[in-house]
């Protein structure tokens, strides 16, 4: 506040909130303090007016410091200073300067005594000139000479002659701005190769980097759309060399979409080819149909990525819709069908439906010994199991077909025989290792290890056997039957035959043969055998009378042994002074198992 306030009211103070001036906050107090009364703390008398006063007399009589400088008479510019430890003194300033060893110093005639003084006193300088010492004092020097000095070449006639330079050409561009102008519309002097727009008026096509209306030697920087209305726009480099490429790059600052469009003017069907090879010898390797957006390819695909697919949306070729394929297929890995789970099916489907007389599908699968194959023959195919057959073949080894468990059917190679793997014994005619519902048709003999069920008649050569106990306690041996034409033995040599066995020891082999002697005269039988088509052994020889003209049936029957499952054996006979009674003679052979 900017005023006094003074206070009339007499009220004494006993606390903090008493009083006639009551401050709830701090005071802070500038210059002196008066109090008429006591002072208190927190409550507490600090003093009182009287002690206050006994207490200050008490102490300057008790310094002798106080009493020292209380009678001193200072002086304009004196100084007090100590004289003892209990006094002090004042002293003047001359005083002060012999206290302090500072003497007077007389300088008056010093710049006259210096030769240099004088030296630079005496100069008259000049705009320009510089000031430099030589051995007695300083001197001016010009510009030119502070140059030659320090050594710096005058190029101001080399500067003049530069500017004459630029200014003649400036001149020639100012006459070659002239003469573009005469060849573009907009081009003007005044904004040489800066206008808004340059339009030339020469109609002349380009066929090359070199040709056209508009040539530019370097680089073309655009900064938007640029329109060819010709036929053709041609990127091409004829300085190649390795590592270059003929390039159309399409970059945006913001955007990661770049467009590449087909268009005429009131169509929405216009076809966009890519082609690649020389300008004689283009090869058209893609067409987008303008129509359904569909790419076409005339040539191929090649993805390089070798991201492998563990699902439809994996790997370095991915399809959202279907694939159809014209032709073949092939798979480095496997093949996976069905991703997901849906209510339906997943099938790999082979499919033929010509009804040419070789049409069929098949199903290949490869290992390294050979293939095995299914077929499902069409309606016209008469071979690999006929007409609309469905045929599992195993074309280098036997063939087994399993369920869980790893028990099932095993077929021997070559002899086709077949092994019910299970061991479940038949104790009824709806239990076993093998149940047939219907009847069952043996066309040779029939071994059973344990019981033989039937719930019908069971005929034994036309004979009903209606005991089931006898049924289930006779043997029946395996016998084969092979039948040739009699003239393919004799007069080709090709009437070998190959069995198989599937019973490890004996066989009883029969020969039924119908013939006729040449001459009158003994003839010879003799009978081969052995796994190798080429050097078969002898296993039976006779003799017979064959008389001119008289037909014969030779009958031969013998036992080998040592024979061995699933081992090719091959026969045949040869005849000497003796021929096939008709060429539909038929030659009988029969092999009946007898086990060891």
């Amino acid at each position: 506040m900017g005023f006094c306030l003074p206070v009339t009211c007499t009220t004494d103070s006993s606390s903090a909130t008493t009083g006639s001036l009551q401050v709830a906050g701090g005071v802070g107090i500038s210059k002196n303090l008066y109090c008429g009364g006591s002072l208190y703390s927190n409550n507490l008398k600090v003093a009182t007016e009287s002690y206050v006063g006994t207490a200050i007399a008490s102490k300057q009589a008790s310094s002798p410091l106080l009493d020292s400088i209380s009678g001193l008479v200072p002086a304009a510019n004196s100084f007090i200073i100590g004289s003892s430890a209990t006094s002090f003194t004042v002293k003047s300033p001359a005083e002060v300067r012999a206290i302090l060893g500072v003497t007077d110093v007389d300088i008056s005639g010093k710049q006259n005594a210096s030769p240099l003084l004088d030296s630079i006193s005496s100069l008259t300088p000049t705009s320009g000139m510089f000031v430099m010492s030589d051995a007695t004092g300083f001197v001016l020097q010009s510009t030119s000479t502070v140059k030659s000095i320090l050594n710096i070449p005058d190029y101001a006639s080399d500067i003049s002659t530069l500017q004459a330079n630029v200014s003649t050409l400036q001149g020639n561009v100012s006459t070659l701005q002239l003469t573009i102008s005469t060849k573009q519309d907009a081009l003007t002097t005044s904004s040489p190769l800066s206008v808004a727009t340059i339009t030339s008026n020469d109609t002349t096509d380009s066929t090359s980097a070199s040709t056209g209306a508009l040539q530019v030697k370097g680089g073309a920087g655009i900064a938007k759309k640029l329109w060819v209305s010709g036929a053709q726009m041609t990127i091409q480099n004829t300085n190649y060399s390795v590592g270059q490429t003929n390039t159309l790059m399409f970059s945006h600052a913001t955007q990661n979409i770049c467009y590449i469009q087909s268009y005429l003017p009131g169509s929405n069907n216009v076809d966009l080819n890519f082609f690649v090879g020389s300008s004689n010898s283009s090869i058209r390797s893609m067409v987008l149909n303008g129509a359904t957006g569909i790419a076409y390819f005339d040539r191929g695909i090649v993805v390089s990525s070798t991201t492998d697919s563990t699902s439809i949306m994996t790997g370095a070729l991915q399809v959202a819709g279907g694939i159809g394929v014209s032709k073949n297929i092939f798979a480095g890995g496997d093949l996976t069908i069905g991703n997901n789970n849906v209510s339906g099916l997943h099938s790999l489907v082979v499919r033929n439906t010509d009804t040419g007389t070789n049409a069929c599908s098949i199903l290949y699968l490869t290992a390294s010994g050979g293939s095995s194959v299914l077929f499902m023959n069409g309606s016209n195919r008469s071979v690999d199991g006929g007409q609309n057959c469905l045929t599992l073949r195993n074309d280098v080894g036997a063939l087994r077909l399993q369920s869980q468990g790893a028990k099932g059917i095993y077929v021997y190679p070559n002899t086709g025989n077949v092994v019910v793997e299970s061991t479940t014994p038949a104790l009824l005619s709806t239990t076993g290792a093998l149940v047939v519902n219907g009847g069952v048709a043996v066309g040779a003999h029939v071994v059973a290890g344990g019981n033989l069920y039937s719930n019908g008649p069971v005929y034994l050569n036309g004979q009903v056997c209606t005991t089931q106990a006898w049924v289930s306690t006779q043997v029946f041996p395996k016998i084969q039957v092979f039948k040739l034409l009699t003239k393919d033995v004799i007069t080709t040599g090709s009437g070998t035959k190959t069995f198989y066995v599937t019973t490890a020891g004996r066989a009883l082999i029969r020969y039924t043969i119908n013939l006729h002697g040449t001459n009158n005269a003994n003839g010879t039988l003799n009978i081969h055998l052995g796994t190798n088509v080429g050097s078969m052994a002898s296993v039976f020889s006779s003799d017979f009378n064959y008389n001119a003209g008289v037909n014969r049936t030779v009958y031969a029957s013998f036992i080998v042994s040592g024979l061995v499952p699933d081992t090719a054996y091959f026969t045949n006979f040869g005849a000497v002074n003796a021929a096939p009674d008709i060429s539909t003679d038929i030659t009988t052979i029969e092999i009946t198992e007898l086990g060891p």
